[in-house]
């Protein structure tokens, strides 16, 4: 479900964008890369293989999706919520967590697995994050800064938690609702 998510928010975003600020050069750019998109995805295959093409896309991106979510949920979900875009700090460390995990498994995480150093250093070529994260470890604990990590299996876990817990839920509760250091959902108010 996240890609159609990102889908649906894409043409939110160029609706918005379009009768909010008008068209300019970057959402010209961004309507002609989508339509690019749907065109040698759907359209382009539509007419050589029929329908089958529009089944084949939605199995594609459905798998894609999940795919993405069993990367980004453990390295984001179930941490607080910063408010404060400003510190920028606080907002890579605190919002994300580092991953641990064989190295198999982390080829395929494509540096994703480091997610604190992914946002703090987007410069830095995936291939150079785990260096990156010893660095960037050993300044928090010299810094008093916490730094979230946990191994792969133990993010879905907690991913898996949160959401239950969250689920049951009232959604007004849930602004004022964060995960504790042990994963557990406590009142911040």
């Amino acid at each position: 479900m996240l890609l159609w998510s990102i889908r649906g928010s894409t043409i939110d975003y160029l609706y918005r964008y379009a009768k909010d600020k008008g068209i300019d050069r970057a959402w010209a750019i961004d309507v002609a890369c989508l339509s690019l998109h749907l065109a040698g995805w759907v359209v382009i295959p539509m007419a050589v293989f029929g329908p089958w093409a529009l089944a084949f896309y939605f199995g594609v991106w459905t798998i894609a999706g999940g795919v993405l979510s069993l990367v980004f949920a453990p390295a984001h979900i179930g941490m607080p919520i910063v408010t404060d875009p400003d510190d920028i700090l606080r907002l890579q460390f605190e919002t994300t967590r580092n991953l641990t995990m064989p190295k198999w498994l982390s080829f395929f995480f494509i540096g994703l697995d480091h997610q604190i150093e992914h946002h703090l250093f987007t410069k830095i070529s995936h291939q150079r994050l785990s260096e990156a994260s010893k660095i960037t470890k050993a300044w928090a604990a010299r810094n008093g800064v916490t730094y979230h990590e946990m191994s792969y299996w133990e993010g879905l876990k907690d991913v898996t938690r949160f959401m239950k817990e969250s689920w049951a839920l009232e959604p007004k509760d849930i602004v004022q609702i964060v995960p504790s250091s042990k994963g557990e959902l406590v009142d911040a108010a």
